[in-house]
């Protein structure tokens, strides 16, 4: 894990990513490479984009559109 925070700094929110989903508490079940990090980046964004009704609707439109929304009070 740490091998990778150095070298891929700009990657670290990523590789986070991948140690919390990937370790059981005794070890890494998919180890932390630079080609499964690819894998696992493309993977987390297929999923973001099928969160809401599988179609593909990207649910931060919704979440950006409340934040911005001024209170109407």
């Amino acid at each position: 894990f740490f091998v990778c925070m150095s070298q891929f700094r700009d990657e670290s929110g990523m590789c986070m990513l991948h140690a919390i989903r990937h370790y059981d508490g005794e070890k890494m079940t998919w180890p932390l490479t630079k080609r499964n990090l690819d894998t696992f980046r493309q993977t987390t964004v297929f999923e973001v984009f099928r969160l809401q009704d599988e179609q593909g609707n990207f649910v931060a439109d919704h979440v950006l559109r409340a934040a911005l929304e001024e209170d109407e009070e």
